[in-house]
């Protein structure tokens, strides 16, 4: 490169010249254009995520995480919520969780008691339910792996191998940069081509001359033109790789808002077709979810045996059914449940002569999700026990339809409405005709029922609310009453203030009769009321108060009867530490109002209880006094338990002293104890024993021994099968 020669020396024009080709080989080859302004969210659109769907190859049953407990409780005297003695229950529970061909989970439950009480009922149940919750958590943790791994993919994967080819190409330039000092070769061509005389040979003419310079002109600009454009894509690689690292942390922050949001979504929701308006809803729409996936995360629900029915406020709720339900809803709501009535209810006060069969079948089909926005038809067909005739198990037909819907206002709630019109037998004195079939349109046999649950989190308010009304001839299993006009109201409302120290909650409601076996002994339009207060400050004691309806029950001949009285409560909890031992102290008032039983022993009384409690390196020490007293009698209490952790708590020994005052004369001695004992890992068995006194109205206090066993097994037959492939 004959220009470059009048620099001082040859090394100098040597250097020159390998510039000179290595720029311009880097010209040539070199063609990136400014593409690393696309549109973030453009690129965010996934496609062809898909789940495993079920293999009918694979073991048709596969054992899960087993659960076996056996229970035996005696007390020898009992006086709330009943009077009763010699109270024995034998009780066991199986829970076995199970996969089918290795893709449903489900859960069986067996549970049975026998007992000498006549309040209760001996059980023996067997229940399978379809497992969703698992299911649920399963798949949509699968899903939201394989989305947010393709997202990452499509975005921020992009951007990373966009930011390593700029890196490169900047990488090849300090390359190039590092072999030649380019800043002073820069300032050299602009002197030469600034000072024309610097390129002149005196030897030679002047007209020679010029021609020289303009030569070395021309080949200096060609030069200083490569090395400028050079620094320009120097300057640009740099600016792409801040543009680039910038968006790639646009893309990092973005995907995990997005990871933030979709944890609060569930299966349903993640593989709906509706056009949703959740951002993250909408891209999980754009990924073309797996149809085995969208059709299997519609069961809402399968349960097999006796399990809670729960049909709507107007069709039947408050009770089981030993049969099969199914509900199926992915845009389409599909419900089914056929079997017999179990009018279990609160499982006190039932006669075994109540063991009648009663069969009942209800169908509901509708649009829209379960849990946000649809509108459902439903009928129920079935035999109902009558009110006055339980234990003589008299039943009689009835049938009815109900149109029902609900509007979800995304943030603060919803609404539910249901109309529904029976069909039955008219038992009232004056039968007025075409009342008693679906189609009559009268007032006798129509219902009407508005649920209303809104929620507002700013200023932590909390409303539900519920209205029925039912006709003299509308007949469900929702009710149990024959040819009585209703109307039921509650209302229940929750506020936190304080930044959420302390909530309070009030619910008042009208015509609760929840349980047919049992006579109410209260009047029909009694309110009853509900207030509750707690404040919570954290390093402060919390304190709860409240204002809550109670019930005693008692065994006139054949019939059990149910009072309600009020009851004010306040109690004082506080967790603290003296130097280096944790400590509690609790303090607990109670007060009985308006008991209807002037034979009810607790009638009206008021009672007190202090207990503190010491958690001491090597055992646990607890003190209480309790003092109850009415216009009648006066009761003191005094109990001081010790309890003895040993072995890393494989074994735990408690024992206990008791005193009680009665009247200020009589004084009885009594005591507790218990045993723990860790058998295996998730084995327990348990012993406890309690030696106390219950004050009555005439013969002062009376001795109650409790006593309990309780053996807990589980069994985890994931791990026998995982050790006998292995061979172990």
């Amino acid at each position: 490169m004959a220009v470059l020669c009048l620099l001082t020396t040859d090394v100098k024009a040597q250097r020159a010249d390998s510039l000179y080709i290595l720029l311009t080989q880097w010209n040539e080859i070199d063609t990136t254009g400014d593409n690393d302004t696309r549109n973030i969210r453009k690129r965010m659109l996934v496609s062809n995520i898909s789940i495993n769907r079920p293999s009918f190859n694979k073991p048709f049953l596969s054992l899960g995480n087993g659960l076996l407990s056996m229970q035996y409780t005696h007390q020898s005297f009992i006086d709330t919520p009943f009077i009763g003695g010699s109270l024995s229950n034998r009780q066991f529970m199986y829970q076995q969780q199970i996969k089918l061909f290795d893709f449903f989970p489900v859960g069986i439950t067996m549970w049975g008691r026998s007992t000498n009480s006549p309040y209760y009922r001996e059980i023996l149940d067997v229940q399978l339910i379809y497992d969703k919750q698992t299911f649920s958590n399963q798949n949509r943790e699968a899903v939201l792996d394989a989305y947010f791994l393709n997202l990452k993919r499509k975005y921020s994967d992009e951007l990373e191998n966009e930011l390593a080819d700029y890196r490169n190409k900047l990488a090849r330039l300090e390359s190039i940069a590092s072999l030649q000092d380019i800043n002073q070769f820069k300032l050299e061509l602009k002197e030469i081509i600034s000072v024309k005389e610097k390129s002149f040979d005196y030897s030679l003419s002047d007209s020679l001359n010029v021609q020289r310079y303009d030569s070395i002109r021309d080949r200096a600009d060609k030069l200083l033109s490569l090395i400028e454009k050079f620094e320009n894509r120097w300057n640009q690689y740099e600016r792409s790789i801040d543009s680039v690292n910038e968006k790639l942390g646009m893309a990092r922050t973005q995907i995990n808002g997005y990871k933030l949001k979709a944890q609060r979504l569930s299966l349903l929701e993640l593989t709906s077709e509706l056009a949703l308006n959740n951002k993250v809803e909408k891209q999980l729409k754009n990924a073309q979810l797996s149809k085995w996936l969208k059709l299997f995360s519609g069961i809402q629900s399968f349960r097999l045996g006796r399990a809670p029915l729960d049909a709507g406020e107007l069709t039947s709720r408050n009770m089981s059914l030993n049969g099969l339900q199914f509900t199926y809803n992915s845009w389409y709501i599909i419900g089914v449940a056929i079997g017999s009535l179990d009018y279990r209810f609160r499982d006190v006060g039932l006669s075994p002569k109540a063991k009648k069969w009663a069969p009942y079948w209800s169908a509901k089909l509708g649009v829209g999700k379960l849990s946000d926005t649809y509108l459902a038809v439903s009928y129920f067909n079935g035999n109902k026990l009558l009110g006055s005739q339980f234990n003589q198990g008299i039943t009689m037909r009835i049938s009815g339809a109900v149109l029902e819907g609900q509007t979800k206002f995304s943030k603060y709630g919803y609404i539910k409405a249901e109309l529904a019109q029976s069909s039955s037998p008219d038992f009232r004195p004056q039968n007025i005709p075409g009342q008693t079939k679906i189609g009559s349109f009268k007032d006798a046999n129509l219902a009407t029922a508005i649920r209303v649950n809104l929620n507002f989190h700013k200023t932590g308010t909390r409303v539900d609310a519920l209205y029925r009304k039912s006709g003299s001839n509308f007949q469900s299993f929702s009710t149990w009453q024959v040819n009585t006009e209703q109307e039921q109201w509650y209302v229940k409302l929750d506020q936190s203030i304080w930044k959420n120290r302390l909530k309070l909650s009030a619910a008042v409601r009208k015509q609760d009769f929840s349980n047919p076996f049992i006579t109410q002994n209260f009047q029909s339009n009694i309110v009853f009321k509900t207030v509750t207060a707690s404040l919570r400050i954290p390093s402060w004691p919390s304190l709860m108060v409240g204002y809550i309806p109670v019930s005693q029950y008692a065994l006139v001949g054949q019939q059990v009867v149910e009072a309600r009285f009020q009851t004010i409560t306040a109690q004082v909890f506080h967790f603290y530490r003296i130097g280096k031992i944790m400590t509690s102290t609790q303090l607990l008032f109670n007060q009985n109002l308006n008991s209807t039983q002037s034979a009810f022993v607790y009638n009206n009384v008021r009672s007190l209880l202090f207990n503190q409690t010491f958690l001491f390196k090597v055992f646990t020490s607890q003190f209480s006094v309790s003092d109850t007293r009415n216009a009648i009698y006066n009761f003191m209490a005094f109990d001081n338990r010790v309890n003895f952790p040993l072995f890393k708590n494989c074994l735990q020994i408690g024992v206990g002293v008791k005193l009680g005052r009665y009247n200020n004369q009589v004084y009885k001695v009594g005591g507790s104890g218990n045993l723990s004992i860790q058998l295996r890992k998730g084995d327990q068995f348990q012993l406890q024993w309690d030696k106390s006194f219950l004050p009555t109205e005439l013969n002062g206090l009376r001795f109650n021994d409790m006593a309990s066993i309780l053996f807990i097994k589980t069994i985890d037959f994931s791990t026998k099968a995982k050790r006998s492939k292995s061979g172990l």
